[in-house]
């Protein structure tokens, strides 16, 4: 009966050790920052596990691709979290169009494709015969915004008087106005 005990409780004893308790379960933390360093966000994932993404970020301007660690763009199907990992977004710019319309039946339009936020320069108030330019359908910005946009010139008919002086005394002068 001795052994039997024995046996019985070097089987218990075995099983106790083998069994584990959620203590023992290994954590590690995967950190979001922003573009500029900031903590954003941490999650906390079993060592050995995939990570979920559980952060997108938006930045007017720019087009989010995902995250980045050490450099390289991180996979949240591919790869498995085995330490501490810090994440940083990858942004990629945009690009907008700005088109100009003359309206003068001559000049084509002038279309710009930039990045979002770069200068716009080389936009001169436009001339035409017979026309008074009054103004830009809306400011021309300084730097490409987020958006497509179209401005257009807004003209003035011009107005003329002609005189005809007969010089002669006895027809009357004739005023014409366009």
């Amino acid at each position: 009966m001795r052994k039997y005990l024995f046996v019985l409780f070097i089987l218990f004893a075995l099983f106790m050790t083998g069994c584990g308790n959620a203590n023992d379960i290994e954590y590690v933390s995967v950190n979001y920052y922003s573009e500029n360093g900031e903590l954003l966000k941490t999650d906390k994932v079993i060592k050995g596990e995939k990570a979920e993404q559980s952060l997108v970020l938006e930045n007017e301007g720019y087009t989010f691709g995902g995250w980045s660690y050490k450099g390289e763009k991180w996979s949240f199907i591919g790869y498995v979290v085995t330490e501490d990992i810090d994440l940083f977004p990858i942004f990629t710019i945009n690009q907008y169009t700005l088109t100009i319309k003359y309206n003068d039946g001559l000049t084509p339009d002038l279309v710009l494709k930039q990045n979002f936020n770069s200068d716009i320069q080389g936009i001169a108030n436009p001339e035409r015969t017979g026309y008074t330019f009054i103004q830009w359908s809306e400011d021309i910005p300084e730097k490409m915004p987020a958006e497509d946009r179209t401005i257009e010139a807004k003209w003035l008919i011009n107005q003329y008087s002609l005189t005809i002086d007969y010089n002669d005394g006895i027809t009357p002068n004739t005023i014409l106005e366009q």
